[in-house]
């Protein structure tokens, strides 16, 4: 086989590869409201926001990329607590 170079990897090397791949490295905000929306489950942004003391604008925008990450999910609509308006309520991905 001509162009092909076998590599010899240790078992446990090929799991911290595997691990490292599929977990998505997150920033400090990011890392915060992960951890709020962890602990308030099926919250909105401005719940959220209010129970954490951080401004809507840090909540939305991380939370946004946190669900391109796919370690947050939309678990449905409802009345927020706060504006009285419906709103998406979240929740971390069990994953």
């Amino acid at each position: 086989m001509r162009g092909v170079v076998l590599v010899s990897v240790k078992p446990t090397s090929l799991e911290a590869y595997i691990i490292l791949k599929h977990t998505p490295i997150l920033g400090k905000r990011q890392e915060q409201v992960l951890q709020a929306i962890s602990e308030y489950p099926n919250r909105t942004d401005k719940e959220i926001s209010m129970m954490t003391g951080l401004p809507i604008n840090v909540i939305t925008p991380r939370r946004g990329e946190l669900v391109k990450k796919g370690v947050v999910k939309q678990n449905g609509t409802r009345k927020c607590r706060i504006t009285g308006r419906k709103a998406m309520i979240w929740r971390a991905d069990e994953r």
